[in-house]
């Protein structure tokens, strides 16, 4: 079970947490020495410790945003090759800040992300990598290689499934967010195989299914998330079941092939990354919270949501796709540094459940309800040409080339005190008792 240390802002010698479940601190304690053993340790507040020891590789650290842990002589924290620890802010973008006055603090083998290091100390971070919003440490990364998957079924986490050569001899490292990750012709030893996807972040940069033919499986255990910090190349003769994706480059120019697969979700989130579709996307759901989505011309079939909801500078280029929405929403939020490219697309909101436009106050072509029920229209827009059949609601002042209202029976509400502005046509399909 986990444990909770409600500190109390008071003083403490030794305190150890000897469970692997999830551990936490609260308030603004001053400690001697803590010792972590566990799988996901939280620290909140501020505070200060003598000696800080994480025991466990492969563990997730997480201090809270905004908030300061001060070192005065140790920190230890050490991953493996096999096993690297996390060490991030509580809250994404926002920096969580590790002090020590003089000395140096050395760590191996840490994944970071949004951590901050202060004081007059040296800060080394040993074949480690940083993810985004790192400042003040020094970093060495590991080597980057190209490691193959070997011995056919088996769990991603298992070191002797990795080769540095095609068909090779396994018990490499397992990936990093440097590491190329290909499956190949010598890869699996039979039809049907399986990848099993087992941890709770796995990475790798660019994945490779190119040549495979006897059909693998990759499989999450549990609800992993997958980061990928380049490039996705699937191949049809595949079965693919991963819980979630999240793209993490930070550089343009990377490429996604997912060979017709239904896939789970898309989170991009790499600050200066770029991601272009090379073929029809089948997808849950889409978020461009970092960087730039290309659809290159691409149909996508987004059965839930396709959102940019983020504070920070990010990109939405359409081209001329189709873009097939099932969900709720379509949903711009937090506009002002959105680029936003969709005035030559269709976007299909095909919801039966009733569907809500949030445009954030974009330029857009053609715009397709095409459900009976409720649809809302969100923001200050421009639209080349939207229909409706159902009952319609605008909510702000919009401009429309063409409004098409083809919803004899239903219910048109415009907010009072906007203005629909409507340049070339205003188009209503009813008839007799039905206006």
């Amino acid at each position: 079970a986990g444990a909770i240390f409600y500190g109390g802002s008071k003083i403490y010698h030794n305190v150890n947490f000897t469970s692997t479940g999830n551990q936490f601190i609260y308030d603004y304690n001053i400690f001697d020495k803590v010792t972590v053993n566990g799988n996901n340790f939280t620290i909140y507040g501020n505070n200060v410790f003598d000696t800080l020891y994480f025991n466990n590789s492969g563990q997730a650290i997480t201090l809270e945003a905004g908030k300061t842990q001060t070192i005065i002589d140790t920190m230890y924290a050490a991953g493996t090759c096999t096993g690297l620890t996390v060490l991030k802010s509580s809250i994404a973008s926002t920096q969580a800040t590790i002090s020590k006055a003089s000395g140096s603090l050395t760590v191996n083998y840490l994944i970071f992300q949004d951590i901050n290091a202060v004081g007059g100390a040296t800060f080394n971070a040993n074949n480690s990598v940083q993810i985004s919003n790192v400042t003040g440490w020094n970093f060495v990364s590991p080597p980057p290689q190209n490691l193959y998957w070997v011995g056919g079924s088996g769990n991603w986490d298992d070191p002797l499934h990795w080769a540095t050569t095609s068909g090779g001899i396994g018990g490499s490292c397992i990936p990093t967010p440097y590491d190329n990750v290909f499956f190949d012709t010598l890869s699996f030893t039979g039809i049907n195989d399986t990848v099993y996807f087992n941890p709770t972040v796995g990475y790798c940069k660019n994945m490779d299914w190119t040549g495979e033919q006897n059909n693998p499986l990759f499989f999450s255990v549990f609800s992993g998330a997958l980061k990928i910090f380049g490039s996705l190349t699937y191949i049809d003769s595949m079965y693919e079941a991963i819980s979630s994706y999240n793209f993490e480059s930070t550089v343009t120019g990377n490429t996604i092939t997912t060979a017709g697969h239904i896939l789970s979700g898309f989170s991009f989130n790499g600050t200066g990354g770029s991601w272009i579709l090379q073929d029809t996307l089948n997808i849950s759901y889409i978020n461009v919270t970092r960087g730039s989505f290309y659809s290159n011309n691409q149909v996508i079939n987004c059965a839930n949501s396709f959102n940019s909801n983020s504070t920070v500078a990010r990109g939405v280029y359409l081209g001329t796709s189709t873009v097939n929405v099932g969900g709720t929403n379509w949903g711009m939020f937090w506009t002002t540094l959105l680029t936003m490219d969709a005035d030559s697309a269709t976007i299909n909101m095909t919801t039966n459940a009733g569907a809500i436009f949030y445009g954030g106050s974009k330029i857009y072509h053609n715009v397709n309800f095409t459900s009976t029920n409720n649809a809302f229209i969100e923001d200050i827009n421009t639209f080349n040409k939207v229909n409706v059949n159902g009952n319609f609601t605008i909510n702000n002042n919009n401009t429309f080339d063409t409004l098409y209202l083809n919803n004899p029976g239903k219910t048109v509400t415009l907010k009072a005190g906007k203005t629909q502005t409507i340049n070339n046509s205003f188009m209503t399909n009813a008839f007799a008792g039905f206006p």
